[in-house]
């Protein structure tokens, strides 16, 4: 039986996810080849990450504090964007921005090439 919005998704009625197989997710089907795209993409991101600076002596106690506090910390490849920054500390902060850091988050990851938005989430859970 095809899945109800098999025609909405583009399935096909011998693809096995219209038949209601085990590649159904709320109305997605991955093809091989959807999943080839998706690790390349992932390993380009990765490849990318990998001028960050991974280094930190804090970085162990980055890995206890958010626990404590029931998030996850972004992956060391993640690129820290302005919009991520903002966020990211309206999340874990009363005050504003500027207060804290001196100056806007497109200016902070200008002064910060080499640091991760891993390394960014860190600095803000431990002060």
């Amino acid at each position: 039986m095809p899945a109800p919005d098999a025609a909405r998704y583009g399935l096909v009625e011998d693809h096995p996810a219209a038949r209601g197989g085990a590649a159904v997710s709320a109305g997605w089907s991955f093809t091989p080849e959807d999943r080839k795209r998706a690790a390349e993409a992932l390993k380009a991101k990765v490849a990318a990450g990998a001028r960050y600076r991974r280094d930190w002596l804090d970085a162990p106690s980055w890995d206890l504090l958010p626990r404590e506090q029931g998030i996850r910390l972004p992956a060391w490849w993640v690129a820290p964007t302005a919009a991520a920054l903002r966020m990211w500390h309206k999340r874990l902060r009363a005050e504003a921005f500027s207060t804290v850091y001196g100056c806007s988050p497109t200016h902070l990851v200008e002064l910060n090439p080499d640091v991760p938005l891993r390394a960014f989430v860190g600095q803000m859970l431990e002060s």
